[in-house]
């Protein structure tokens, strides 16, 4: 691959540092060791709720803020009467203050519950499960789908995967020599596979199992290479989402189903995009209107009859541009949206609770990148959309890149992601029966795009600071940057300022690696260029309703991340880490 040629290094603890005010909040000694600089280093107490040893002062703390916040009610109370309020008014204030003191009540709701996850071995799954794990530590059991050929394979993948990942050690560190067992007794692996229908190829007795325990549904599965198969593409992105669906319609006491898609499934939408559930109508890019049914059907026949891999690929990205989306993954991903808003309509009581049907969420988060805070800073697996670009810039591969200067990129944390799943999750799964008697899929955007931007010219011109600090050292010698990378408007352009001093001229990897740059930047061309923006009305609306404690511990305000600490001190040090493997000084910011 373009990004991985280069050696690899040892791997050495690097440093960043939190600005006091900036989320999450400093917090006192008696529930936490963090301090306003944070060592990347699995013997630190990087501290977490579901901490054994700090448990009782958790409980304390929280005990005395609901007093002194009940103390503070009664006091306004008095003071209303005294000044002759409507006894109406002093309700209506009391009622509201009472539900900002309470919140979404997450930890109540999410105690004791079991939950059926797919994707778990991927970057975004990874954190969700370590999240449940470490602020929940009493959820009853996760049921994690895995693909594999039988249980014993699939128990490996999850010993090796998840249980050994480094995104755990928090939880390594709290739990010490009962860590193993605390997670084999919370983690139940399940082969099966999204593709399969009508059970996702799990056996039917483990269906049937899990069918009567799970509570929460949470699609985390998908397929991102932008010029997938189509037939693979639509099995996992499209028809995946509604297999998991009709699985969901076995399990009785089933709370809420989630589905995490992409921002970008909104394809070529301009101006200020809104969270709209789609549809099947709203494609106008061409007279001939969009037939999911019809496209997966034109998929599997290609692959039955011409089944090479690259007529495939041309055949999704053909399909996608014609109507309106720039590639093979954020098409698919709006198909499986479509296809559960069709479900979702077409249901009349398949999935009940208390006579209702279970609530759908969906939410789309932009450019998923490293932590923020948790469990750790900078915490990254694998390449990011964004990585490839940074990666082969430091190596001085890339002097320019397409794009527009003032194009706003969609940055947003994996830690906030999965903070905005699990205040989804309480909010629509703990709903009355009577918010849950309409047939609507509720939509989540999670960005930063509206409410703090960051434009592509700003975005190298943090990653030139960064390396300039700190360059990348290539057989011992520092590779040395003369200023940001040029933002170029066409892929000629880039393509003649392509270089590669580390390769041999001429040579067959050094062709390879050019075509594959070249690749890279056309598809992310679009997205480098877009002018649009991200509207995140409905994910504000949900964090206004946590609690001051709900969002200290499940907090996602993208509004308070400041761009050049979170990209040169916590993004670019924790990928050169974790995914480049290189060792680190400790001076590795700016």
């Amino acid at each position: 691959m373009f990004l991985n040629s280069a050696a690899s290094f040892a791997t050495q603890n690097a440093f960043v540092r939190f600005p006091h005010g900036k989320w999450p909040p400093p917090q006192s000694s008696s529930s936490s060791s963090s301090s306003s600089s944070c060592q990347w280093s699995s013997t630190v107490n990087h501290g977490g709720k579901g901490s054994p040893s700090k448990g009782s002062s958790s409980v304390i703390n929280r005990q005395h803020n609901r007093n002194h916040k009940v103390i503070r009610a009664v006091i306004n109370i008095n003071t209303a009467e005294n000044n002759a309020v409507p006894d109406n008014q002093l309700i209506l204030a009391f009622d509201e203050q009472k539900q900002k003191q309470q919140g979404l009540g997450i930890d109540k709701f999410l105690s004791g519950k079991t939950w059926f996850i797919t994707g778990a071995t991927g970057f975004v799954g990874k954190v969700l499960v370590e999240k449940i794990l470490r602020s929940i530590p009493d959820t009853r059991k996760i049921y994690l789908m895995i693909k594999a050929k039988d249980t014993e394979a699939a128990l490996r993948r999850l010993k090796t995967e998840i249980i050994e990942a480094e995104v755990f050690s928090v939880l390594k560190e709290e739990y010490g020599e009962s860590y193993e067992s605390f997670m084999l007794a919370k983690l139940v692996p399940v082969p099966g596979n999204l593709a399969e229908a009508p059970e996702l190829g799990i056996h039917p007795e483990t269906a049937d199992l899990v069918a009567g325990e799970v509570d929460l549904i949470v699609n985390s599965a998908a397929n991102t290479t932008f010029d997938e198969r189509y037939d693979v593409a639509i099995n996992t992105n499209t028809r995946g989402a509604t297999n998991l669906m009709r699985f969901a319609d076995k399990c009785h006491n089933l709370k809420l189903f989630l589905h995490i898609s992409t921002i970008y499934a909104n394809g070529g939408r301009s101006g200020r995009v809104m969270e709209k559930a789609f549809s099947e109508e709203d494609v106008t890019t061409t007279a001939a209107a969009l037939d999911v049914a019809a496209e997966i059907q034109l998929a599997l026949t290609h692959s039955a009859a011409t089944p090479a891999a690259d007529h495939l690929r041309r055949l999704g990205l053909e399909r996608a541009r014609k109507f309106g989306w720039h590639d093979t993954y954020t098409f698919t991903k709006a198909m499986g949206e479509m296809m559960l808003g069709d479900y979702r309509k077409d249901m009349s009581s398949a999935i009940l609770t208390n006579s209702n049907k279970v609530p759908i969420v969906v939410l789309r988060p932009s450019i998923i990148e490293g932590s923020y805070a948790h469990p750790f800073p900078g915490w990254i697996e694998g390449n990011r959309m964004l990585d490839p670009i940074s990666q082969n810039y430091c190596k001085g591969r890339m002097t320019s890149f397409p794009g527009h200067p003032d194009s706003i990129v969609d940055v947003v944390p994996v830690d906030m992601v999965v903070n905005a799943v699990l205040a989804a999750v309480t909010r629509h799964g703990a709903t009355t029966v009577a918010d849950n008697s309409n047939n609507m899929v509720n939509v989540y955007q999670i960005g930063s795009s509206v409410s703090n931007p960051m434009t592509l010219s700003e975005l190298f011109t943090l990653y030139y600071l960064h390396f300039d600090s700190s360059p990348m050292m290539i057989k011992g010698k520092p590779i040395r940057l003369s200023s940001p990378l040029d933002i170029c408007t066409s892929i000629d352009e880039f393509s003649s300022a392509l270089h590669l001093p580390d390769i041999p001229s001429g040579s067959r990897l050094g062709r390879r690696l050019r075509q594959e740059a070249i690749r890279m930047a056309t598809f992310y061309l679009p997205y480098m260029s877009f002018m649009g923006r991200y509207d995140c009305s409905n994910t504000e609306k949900l964090m206004e309703e946590m609690s001051e404690e709900e969002r200290a511990e499940f907090g996602f305000d993208v509004k308070k991340i400041d761009w050049r600490h979170y990209i040169a001190q916590v993004h670019l040090p924790g990928l050169r880490k974790h995914v480049m493997k290189e060792r680190l000084p400790a001076t590795a910011h700016v």
